[in-house]
């Protein structure tokens, strides 16, 4: 910045205060692009990487013995492409996504670095043994659900989860553009 620029609203460091949502936006822009930087440095012998949001910062890469696993038979291959859909949700909501392979212990996921488990389900009668399997098989730390029929029961059940110490996010089928804790 000038000299000439001081003092003018010139976007500079001493006026960020004055232009809150300068302040922000460039403050995003930098978070972005330091989530590109993690995003490019993923080693591209061990993963593939699907899917980076340019708004969020969000992305998606795969070990790649996780994509050879999805490719052996149709049924690996329908589970495969639930868990890549469902982590590309997860990035544009800003986190980011490691798709793991059957060998890095169980659970499907790394979100934030945290360990999880990604289940599809229609209502609310299996979430609470999803989620046991889970946390307490899979050694999950979260669960991420989506969920086509979001009804009374369901609430009912994330809240019981909740309650003893089961979270995680989860979304409805078709509005993705909303992802809720629990």
């Amino acid at each position: 910045m000038s000299g000439s620029d001081k003092g003018k609203g010139g976007g500079g460091v001493r006026n960020a205060h004055k232009n809150p949502a300068l302040s922000r936006a460039e403050r995003m822009r930098k978070f972005v692009e330091r989530r590109r930087e993690k995003y490019d440095s993923y080693d591209e012998t061990k993963y593939n990487k699907i899917y980076f949001d340019e708004k969020t910062g969000g992305y998606v890469v795969e070990e790649k013995a996780r994509y050879e696993q999805g490719q052996k038979s149709k049924n690996a291959k329908e589970v495969y492409d639930k868990e890549q859909k469902m982590s590309v949700v997860l990035a544009k909501h800003g986190k980011r996504v490691e798709h793991l392979s059957d060998a890095s212990g169980g659970h499907d996921i790394r979100v934030n670095g945290i360990s999880a488990d990604l289940k599809k389900t229609k209502g609310s009668n299996n979430l609470a043994n999803y989620a046991k399997k889970a946390t307490r098989k899979q050694g999950a730390k979260l669960v991420v659900f989506q969920i086509d029929n979001l009804n009374h029961a369901v609430h009912f059940e994330l809240n019981k989860l909740s309650e003893k110490g089961i979270h995680g996010w989860y979304f409805i089928t078709g509005k993705e553009e909303k992802l809720i804790w629990f």
